[in-house]
């Protein structure tokens, strides 16, 4: 279906483009055509905000009731958000559609259709669950490399976060700063694993089997 062309072409440009040149596209974008999004920056410099309680501008202004300093905190956020996800979302997004067609030709599917049990039901419970397992595998893959794009992103940006200030640190040979850096990102990575572990468990109960003949 056309849908589903849409979908395979987002998804390969995702894949095929590295963030660095998709985060200069989006601010050429955003500089000539998409004047509404800023092209750096955290916030405007007309509005004078500082995040105290948590340090994130969007939780920190909705808690304060400034939903003007919320409205421009996302704006912010969307171009950097794109460009740092699109990579990991068109492979994920490759991998399900792969995961559905294959799991759709399964006889229990088929089984299920037979049946009469409504087409969106049989989508959503029976292959989605099904599939989601392999996207959510890789993802926690992509993780590792969405905190490497993180460093080029939100320097392109000029993004205060904890990438841009890694880069500033090793081109300051600041080798604490640098350790610092390494096991926050690393520490990033392995709660993403563990969580993605637990919801893998939840979805695939053979997981659960296998941990449990293993003790």
């Amino acid at each position: 279906s056309w849908i589903d062309n849409i979908t395979r072409i987002i998804s390969l440009i995702g894949v095929v483009t590295p963030g660095f040149v998709l985060a200069i596209i989006l601010q050429l974008l955003a500089s000539y055509y998409l004047t509404f999004f800023p092209v750096t920056g955290r916030l405007d410099p007309g509005l004078d905000f500082s995040a105290t309680t948590t340090g994130l501008l969007t939780i920190d202004s909705l808690l304060a009731g400034r939903w003007d300093v919320f409205g421009s905190a996302c704006l912010h956020l969307f171009l950097p958000s794109i460009a740092l996800a699109a990579a990991g979302i068109g492979q994920v997004m490759r991998i399900t559609r792969s995961a559905m067609i294959e799991v759709g030709s399964r006889d229990f599917i088929e089984a299920s259709r037979s049946y009469g049990i409504p087409e969106q039901v049989v989508t959503i419970r029976y292959m989605l669950r099904v599939a989601s397992i392999a996207p959510l595998t890789i993802l926690g893959l992509e993780f590792a490399s969405l905190i490497g794009n993180a460093f080029i992103v939100e320097f392109v940006f000029s993004w205060p976060g904890i990438a841009s200030y890694g880069v500033r640190t090793i081109l300051q040979k600041d080798l604490n700063a640098v350790i610092g850096v390494v096991l926050v990102s690393g520490i990033f990575f392995v709660v993403a694993n563990l969580v993605i572990d637990v919801l893998l468990g939840f979805i695939d109960p053979r997981n659960r089997l296998r941990e449990g003949s293993s003790k």
